[in-house]
């Protein structure tokens, strides 16, 4: 004989005496349903994971780095959702058809403002979350974006948890065991289509073109490159991240032109250092950021013009001087006496004069004033040739140049 979990909650709410084979046969009714659920759920991560790595390591990596904060977060919101439910069960239990219904409007409301809440929380740390965790620079863009889209879906998760959570509270667990196999459905179908790219395929012999939008995971296609393309500079600026994923290098005349050629080829294999401007402009996607080998990495521009700018707290000169001891260090100490403070100097070389140089340098002053007419009336004296290139002002914040 049968018993339903309605006529067993009758049974003992007037004290009857219930035969444990009853409430064993309730009890597996009920717990059959949620262990398969539990099965399909984990089964769905590791077809997402298996998906994943087909586009490459950097993508497996990405999520990898921030699944333990997934599962604490999600963890931590699912027994949200099961506190509700075990007072609904236990008004139900009683009886009190009423006072369940309110339980369950209360914790819709507040597991809606939760789920946004963490959603907010989520979006807010994902971009600090995989260097708090030690994630290789390289990573971290692709890490930070999967943890930002997977926490704006935190208010449909809590949704779609209080809803099954209050099934189970009534007896149901056939109905969420079934909306999750059908999740999983759908989880496969949307990356099969969203993660890979438009491609051929053969099925059954015959060549089909799939359509596919090929978001992947950001930076997955990383795993595809064999050679990058760039600056000299930027090469050599970035050359730990080159170096740790085996990628020959190929230099160009700047990094735009790289960029460009990228674009022109269409090769998977070949990528370029640029900027993301760069990047926008030539309709290519952004495979990996903050892969230079140290943050005060920092690349100077300069406009130029036929009138100079009259005002500025900062001046560069060009100089020459003639080939012999101690010339360059009577520049310098001119500079020293005259009370200006020469933040960087650089050499060139001049052409067809071998080991004689073009100086560049900059100097913190207003080249308007007295003291500097003063010093380049003094510079001249000592240099063979001495210009002023160009007037600039270095703002509050730190390398701001206006």
């Amino acid at each position: 004989m049968s018993i339903t979990l309605e006529q067993l909650s009758a049974r003992m709410r007037q004290g009857e005496q219930v035969p444990l084979r009853h409430t064993a046969q309730v009890a597996l009714t009920l717990s059959i349903p949620s262990i398969l659920q539990q099965i399909v759920v984990t089964a769905m991560e590791y077809i997402d994971a298996a998906m994943v790595g087909h586009i490459g390591a950097a993508a497996t990596a990405s999520i990898g780095i921030v699944s333990s904060s997934t599962w604490l977060l999600h963890g931590m919101l699912a027994g949200l959702c099961m506190a509700f439910s075990i007072q609904v069960a236990q008004y139900l239990g009683a009886d009190r058809q009423q006072d369940a219904r309110g339980v369950l409007r209360q914790s819709m409301l507040f597991n809606l403002a939760v789920g946004l809440a963490a959603a907010a929380f989520g979006v807010g740390i994902s971009r600090f979350l995989p260097g708090w965790l030690g994630a290789d620079t390289a990573l971290r863009a692709n890490a930070s974006a999967y943890f930002a889209i997977w926490s704006a879906s935190l208010p449909f998760i809590m949704a779609m948890g209080t809803y099954a959570a209050m099934l189970r509270s009534t007896g149901d667990a056939l109905t969420p065991g079934l909306i999750s196999i059908f999740t999983c459905v759908l989880d496969i179908i949307f990356n099969f289509f969203l993660i890979n790219p438009t491609r051929e395929m053969t099925v059954f012999g015959q060549n089909l073109t799939v359509w596919g939008l090929g978001w992947g995971v950001p930076g997955a296609a990383l795993g595809n490159v064999k050679t990058v393309l760039s600056h000299p500079q930027a090469l050599r600026q970035c050359a730990g991240f080159l170096k740790m994923l085996g990628l020959a290098r190929r230099e160009a005349a700047n990094t735009a032109l790289a960029a460009q050629e990228v674009a022109r080829r269409g090769d998977k294999a070949l990528a370029a250092i640029a900027s993301k401007e760069t990047a926008g402009l030539y309709g290519l996607h952004v495979l990996a950021e903050n892969i230079n080998g140290s943050e005060d990495n920092t690349t100077r521009f300069i406009v130029i013009g036929r009138v100079q700018r009259a005002k500025g707290n900062r001046f560069s000169l060009l100089f020459t001087v003639d080939h012999k001891a101690g010339a360059l260090a009577r520049v310098m100490q001119v500079i020293g006496e005259e009370g200006f403070n020469l933040e960087c100097i650089k050499s060139r070389p001049m052409p067809h004069a071998a080991w004689e140089y073009y100086f560049y340098a900059e100097l913190v002053g207003d080249c308007s004033g007295a003291a500097a007419q003063a010093l380049l009336k003094k510079l001249g004296a000592v240099c063979r040739t001495v210009r002023v290139l160009g007037v600039y002002s270095r703002g509050a914040a730190e390398g701001e140049r206006v």
